[in-house]
């Protein structure tokens, strides 16, 4: 069982982070400039989005830790 981070899993985790932010933050301001129209479907696009958001920011608050347990590991 290896402990070492591989570079392209630490990429990959950087681009869900980021996808997570950018799909969360248009659901959100969707759901927010439509928010006149169709009441239950905009709160529930702003609840979307809002958690995806809070998702691809957890993932990319995750990665620092997971790099600096690898050099642990080495140095």
């Amino acid at each position: 069982m290896s402990f070492t981070i591989n570079p392209t899993q630490i990429k990959r985790r950087e681009y869900i982070g980021l996808a997570g932010l950018s799909v969360g933050l248009i659901t959100a301001v969707a759901g927010i400039v439509s928010l006149l129209f169709l009441l239950p479907l905009d709160l529930s696009l702003i609840a979307v989005g809002s958690a995806a958001f809070a998702g691809g920011v957890l993932v990319l608050m995750h990665i620092p830790g997971l790099i600096e347990r690898s050099e642990k590991l080495w140095g």
